[in-house]
């Protein structure tokens, strides 16, 4: 099970996954194993979380996100352009 981290509530956290395989990455971009990994990037405010998202799509077209709320709701999807 993946480990949630603690986040302000006018924070956002930011996961990436494998578009092809839907495979969950961390942050240095593994598949995830174990709970000691990091998955969830967090981010002060949602046009930051935004922004993250559309820089690294722009150089890996084949990495999907999902960005949620303090309470771990899911607020938005970017499925890879790739498979778009």
């Amino acid at each position: 099970m993946i480990a949630k981290p603690q986040i302000l509530e006018t924070q956002f956290a930011v996961l990436k996954a494998d578009g092809k395989t839907g495979h969950v990455l961390t942050l240095e971009g593994d598949i995830f194993k174990s709970d000691d990994s990091i998955v969830y990037l967090i981010f002060d405010n949602i046009d930051l979380a935004r922004i993250y998202v559309e820089k690294v799509q722009s150089e890996n077209d084949e990495l999907e996100f999902a960005v949620y709320n303090c309470k771990y709701e899911l607020v938005e999807f970017y499925k890879a352009p790739k498979w778009s």
